[in-house]
């Protein structure tokens, strides 16, 4: 049994609520509260799966709830209704929600969202990462990346597409801008899955407004000092661009949606450096000291590994489920029984591969380490291995300047 809680000050609209829902009440328990301060009663007294709330509201506006939900109760997720996209509180809302609704809104696409983000909470095995994720406000970001784009937006010369070349080689905002890009604050009729189009259709107002003035991005907490950044977010990009290569004979969609996982499939990490903090250091550093991969060591200590946190991250703010389903699996794709060349064994041999070029290794062994050769080449992509590699060692040549 799921459990949601709806906010708003009108009655009429908390009524509307339970008709349109009145015929999920086998699985979910729905309460209701007219007022912020109410809803954390409520919220006290019984913990909750989802909470829905309307941004403009008297006393506590839905801002304030927000904000204090992610505090007190971070394993709930956190959906944002508004009629407005262009105010203040709008914009405010944006680090403290998973979603954001515009009103008004279908009953289909709350039920759909509030569904897929309660059975999401699946993929962690605790209450306690699910806290740390729901925790979520800010994530951290590469400080030169994050310079140049504040000098981008200072210039008025700067083009779209210079600022999308910043973003896009930075996990942590190429997962916000998509992330605000697809939801009902920008009211798009289509989804959007590469970074130009995203920034563009964001526009520089509101990327100075998530860099300069919410501050969604930040340095890595004090206490993190194994995990680096840069190698962290070049990683990244080398295995999205490399991605992208492997998927240039399939559709628009796929190579989109192939260099939008693989930039995001270690975004788990950011999480986890950011919610464990000391304690991810620890892990990070057994895993260095005891050549395990540090995925294993992450498993051995929670029961899942950065993987499925990241996985659960971009499935609560909305990401295409193919994109969550490939960043989950990237370790190991076979569990999903892939027999055919999807976005699953696209990110998990991309990430192989480019792990394997940053090596610079003299000689390369047979079979590309931790590569799972027997379904590459049950989907009929073995061939294709040795070109990989030449790629994958030009994309990391491209990054390190070698």
């Amino acid at each position: 049994m799921r459990r949601i809680l709806f906010v708003d000050d009108e009655p009429r609209v908390l009524r509307g609520f339970e008709r349109m829902f009145s015929g999920r009440k086998r699985d979910w328990e729905m309460s209701f509260a007219l007022s912020g301060a109410e809803a954390l009663d409520i919220l006290a007294k019984s913990p909750h799966d989802a909470v829905v709330s309307d941004v403009h509201m008297p006393g506590m506006d839905g801002v304030r709830l927000l904000t204090e939900v992610k505090k007190r109760f971070p394993g709930a997720v956190r959906i944002a209704l508004s009629g407005y996209t262009d105010d203040e509180a709008v914009v405010r809302s944006i680090p403290m929600t998973h979603q954001f609704l515009l009103k008004p809104c279908r009953a289909e696409e709350i039920e759909r969202i509030v569904q897929r983000a309660c059975t999401l909470q699946d993929l962690l095995s605790s209450p306690e990462l699910q806290a740390m994720v729901g925790q979520v406000g800010e994530l951290p970001a590469q400080p030169e990346c994050y310079a140049a784009l504040c000098d981008a937006l200072a210039d008025d010369r700067a083009s779209m597409a210079s600022l999308a070349d910043i973003v896009e080689r930075d996990m942590a905002m190429s997962g916000r801008v998509l992330q605000l890009v697809n939801s009902a604050f920008v009211g798009l009729p289509r989804r959007v899955s590469d970074i130009q189009s995203a920034v563009t259709c964001v526009g520089t107002t509101m990327l100075k407004n998530l860099v300069l003035g919410i501050e969604v991005f930040r340095p890595l907490p004090n206490g993190v000092r194994e995990l680096s950044i840069r190698d962290e977010s070049d990683h990244a990009w080398v295995t999205a661009a490399l991605a992208a290569r492997m998927a240039e004979t399939s559709t628009r969609i796929l190579r989109d949606e192939a260099f939008v996982a693989a930039l995001l499939h270690d975004i788990g990490k950011l999480v986890l450096a950011e919610g464990a903090r000391g304690d991810y250091d620890d892990i990070v550093r057994a895993a260095r000291d005891e050549e395990r991969p540090l995925y294993d060591v992450e498993v051995a200590h929670w029961g899942v590994g950065h993987a499925e946190v990241g996985a659960y991250l971009l499935g609560v703010w909305g990401f295409p489920y193919a994109v969550v389903e490939a960043v989950a699996h990237h370790h190991h794709p076979a569990r999903i029984q892939s027999e055919a060349f999807d976005l699953a064994v696209l990110v998990h041999a991309a990430n192989v591969l480019a792990r394997e070029a940053a090596q610079g290794l003299e000689q390369l062994p047979d079979v590309p380490a931790g590569l799972d050769l027997a379904l590459v080449e049950r989907v009929g992509m073995g061939q294709e291995i040795p070109t990989w590699r030449r790629a994958a060692a030009k994309f990391v040549a491209d990054v390190t300047g070698r």
